[in-house]
């Protein structure tokens, strides 16, 4: 498929820093990062609208949310920026700073609101900014590795994330942060620090792996609607699940038994039909967390051997 127009990716000065790149059109824009700025792009036809420079440092986060992009920044040691920006002209509505020592800039948009994982002295912490005006709305404990492994934003902002014990997961109240529904001896696939999550409608549904295989669970209250096996799914292993895509769908990344350097990719539908499968080269450098998707295009991320 030709594409209508391309821009290079940025080289980006960020000395691991680059958190959370989320990506999805607001109001006929898309947010496109670089280090010192954001493009506001038309995406149909690549036309600018609008540059915003953050008010310190350099870009390490973006993401959609229902009326702004959520941008956040920070300058070496000084505090995490979070920012948002009108989408038609890329002006600042509000600005909040987090202590760099507590937030590291990992976050994750919902419609309402964003999700920000952190730290205090009693160990890991998800703290929820109001999206449009940057106030806190709460602060709860969380499992350790939430900055890496995100929380999902899923409809009507219920936070699906991994529980302070990390030995289940869990779905908050997006209004107090209260525990609406647990999933015991389950987690999530760790891809949602790249760019799982890609513009809206959020689905109602969400994946989780366990020992057994792969689990579709309602968002709002945390049942299963269906659960597939890696027996199933071929896979000879349990690190075969890739992602969610943007309309709920599921990517399985797996190996085969009759060719380890293959890998089998599957795509599931929320009913549990297979949609098509292919297979690809190189199994081994495909990242676990590097998988996104929408109806028209799947992006994998591979990691370069030695």
């Amino acid at each position: 498929r030709t594409q209508p127009w391309r821009r290079s990716p940025p080289d980006v000065p960020n000395y691991g820093w680059v958190r959370s790149m989320q990506f999805g059109e607001i109001d006929g824009t898309v947010a496109l990062p670089r280090p010192e700025h954001v493009l506001g792009v038309e995406p149909s036809s690549g036309v600018v609208r609008w540059t915003f420079t953050p008010d310190r440092g350099v870009v390490i986060g973006i993401a959609p949310t229902a009326e702004l992009f959520v941008i956040a920044s920070i300058d070496g040691p000084g505090d995490v920026t979070y920012q948002g920006v009108d989408p038609a002209t890329g002006v600042t509505r509000w600005s909040t700073s987090l202590d760099v020592n507590r937030f590291n800039g990992a976050f994750v948009g919902g419609d309402d609101l964003v999700v920000v994982p952190g730290f205090d002295a009693d160990g890991a912490v998800m703290l929820a900014l109001d999206a449009d005006d940057g106030a806190t709305l709460w602060e709860v404990p969380a499992a350790a590795g939430s900055d890496r492994v995100l929380p999902y934003v899923v409809a009507s902002d219920v936070v699906v994330a991994m529980g302070p014990d990390a030995i289940e997961v869990i779905g908050l109240d997006p209004r107090t942060g209260a525990q609406l529904w647990q999933f015991a001896g389950s987690s999530l696939p760790a891809e949602t620090s790249w760019s799982v999550q890609v513009g809206s409608p959020r689905p109602g549904a969400v994946h989780v792996e366990s020992s057994e295989g792969v689990s579709l669970l309602d968002g709002a209250a945390g049942d299963v609607i269906w659960t597939i096996t890696w027996a199933e799914l071929g896979a000879q292993d349990s690190w075969g699940f890739g992602g969610t895509t943007t309309e709920g769908d599921a990517l399985f990344a797996s190996s085969t038994a009759d060719d380890p350097t293959l890998a089998r990719l599957t795509l599931l539908d929320q009913t549990k039909a297979a949609l098509w499968e292919t297979q690809i080269s190189d199994v081994e450098s495909i990242m676990g967390d590097g998988i996104a998707g929408r109806s028209d295009v799947y992006l994998l991320r591979r990691c370069p051997g030695d």
